[in-house]
């Protein structure tokens, strides 16, 4: 099971209708968290998938930016398709400013 900041970040990541996007998102119900660690400007996360993308785009790693109310510089979640099976998430605060927990969805802007 994903986090619900991961499920935020994945959505925010492939929110456009690309193949890939889409199948993603079809996945991340099934998904697992094989590491989390918190950091104190966001967090990082190594996700499984629980059935393989039947193809691996030639782009690797996707970002979504955000400006944020709380964030002076804005932030930035980046997903890595590590494989078939395996993603890597990573969100960023710029600016050096905590990682707001609940998550607001509506407050990240993109950029």
């Amino acid at each position: 099971m994903l986090r619900q900041q991961e499920i935020l970040a994945i959505k925010l990541v492939f929110r456009n209708e690309s193949e890939i996007s889409t199948a993603i998102r079809e996945r991340i119900n099934e998904a697992v968290s094989i590491d989390w660690e918190e950091t104190r400007v966001g967090f990082f996360s190594t996700i499984k998938l629980k059935s393989p993308l039947t193809e691996l785009p030639s782009i690797h790693m996707w970002e979504f930016n955000f400006s944020h109310p709380d964030f002076p510089h804005g932030g930035s979640y980046m997903c890595t398709i590590v494989s078939d099976t395996e993603l890597e998430l990573e969100a960023v605060s710029l600016g050096g400013a905590d990682w707001p927990y609940p998550e607001n969805p509506e407050l990240f802007k993109e950029l």
